[in-house]
């Protein structure tokens, strides 16, 4: 039997593959029949009560046979998610965006405006806008003093402004833990019809893992790796500590942290557990701001650690992440399912189907942070109207 020197090429590329330690048992790039980002993780997202935005993130391949063996894979991403239509949980409406110019990453740092039509992706010292609409990216505006890309992030949807939330230490002995030591807050202010920015600064005794505006409140609802709230007052430049009652969250981190019905609620889910590193906690909290109370409500389908979230409306939609703290761990942890997550905040129980609702709504931004939205007003008819669309939508795609 005679081979041709292509052939004995192929053979040999062939053996390469298959003999090789990473190919071996790597996993290939996950992918979404319904058209989406498919199993992704620690993505950076932005949202309002009409669109979830989700930009890059990962997943983890496992290269050999220990759970130490594992490649974090970056994934090139930018995905929308229409919450301003029904779909089912098996088939939700994503729609694949144009990326950045020129960028290989466009991880982390985003925001939206206060009517939604631009999303900022701020990097480093300059901003650039993508056109909602258009689907097409803008120009760059200089910011020459402030690097608007570090920290956490929130919209005020009441006057426009971003803000980027910075701690840093300000000081402390040897050996006191790092969450125990004084810091001293920084908020930059970027105001998009200006391109200025303000700086303002307040002491803490805590660092913030994560931040959202309330409309209802005015003020910025600040989370603390103790699960403790503070409100920052943008007016008056108060930082106060809240004092909460209820069933307060134990968990060490939140992946998601977002304000519902024009911040009179706050929503968290869990990232990891204080007291076990080894599962990701699955309680979804809900604190009501005018009583200061904890509540836990639910408790989600499968774990979304380093997951996205939104909030529309009644509708809480979880995606991504892994469902074991693989991320932290360096584990070839399980992915969880493609499929969202669809909680109805109201009613409290898991659906199948996503419908959005006229009531009052909430927005966001995160690889970082998350703030609040505006949606008022509620239906029957709009319900019926949207499961004729969804019917719709489902027929023609």
């Amino acid at each position: 039997m005679k081979f041709t020197s292509s052939t004995v090429l192929g053979i040999m590329f062939l053996f390469l593959l298959t003999t090789s330690p990473c190919a071996a048992q790597s996993i290939s790039e996950p992918t979404d029949p319904s058209g989406g980002p498919g199993t992704v993780a620690s993505s950076d997202f932005v949202f309002n009560n009409q669109w979830l935005f989700l930009s890059d993130g990962g997943y983890n391949a496992r290269e050999g046979p220990a759970d130490t063996d594992v490649r974090w894979t970056r994934r090139q991403l930018f995905y929308s998610l229409d919450l301003s239509v029904p779909w089912p949980s098996s088939r939700p409406a994503w729609t694949k965006l144009a990326r950045q110019p020129n960028k290989a990453s466009m991880v982390g740092d985003m925001a939206l405006s206060k009517d939604g039509s631009v999303v900022y992706f701020f990097d480093g010292y300059q901003v650039q806008l993508y056109n909602v609409a258009k689907d097409e990216w803008g120009s760059v505006a200089n910011l020459t003093t402030v690097d608007m890309s570090l920290g956490v992030r929130a919209t005020d949807t009441d006057s426009g402004v971003v803000i980027a939330l910075r701690d840093n230490v300000t000081g402390a002995p040897d050996g006191v833990p790092s969450l125990q030591r004084a810091f001293q807050l920084t908020f930059n202010v970027f105001d998009p019809a200006t391109n200025g920015i303000v700086t303002e600064g307040v002491d803490a005794l805590e660092r913030v893992q994560e931040m959202v505006y309330s409309s209802e409140r005015k003020s910025l609802f600040l989370l603390g790796y103790q699960f403790t709230l503070y409100e920052y007052n943008l007016a008056a430049k108060t930082y106060t500590s809240v004092v909460v009652k209820g069933n307060t969250p134990k968990q060490l981190t939140a992946d998601c942290f977002a304000s519902a019905y024009n911040g009179k609620n706050l929503v968290a889910l869990g990232s990891l557990n204080s007291s076990s590193l080894d599962q990701i906690p699955r309680d979804v909290f809900v604190f009501d701001v005018a009583s200061s109370a904890w509540s836990k409500v639910s408790e989600t389908p499968v774990g979304h650690s380093n997951g996205v979230c939104a909030i529309s409306g009644d509708m809480l939609v979880l995606y991504g992440g892994f469902q074991t703290p693989n991320a932290y761990l360096k584990k070839a942890g399980t992915p969880n399912s493609k499929a969202p997550s669809i909680f109805n905040l109201k009613d409290k129980v898991w659906v199948d189907t996503y419908v959005p609702t006229s009531g009052s709504g909430s927005g966001g931004t995160s690889s970082s942070g998350l703030g609040a939205g505006v949606m008022s007003g509620k239906g029957t008819l709009s319900t019926v109207a949207s499961l004729i669309t969804l019917a719709t939508y489902v027929l023609l795609t």
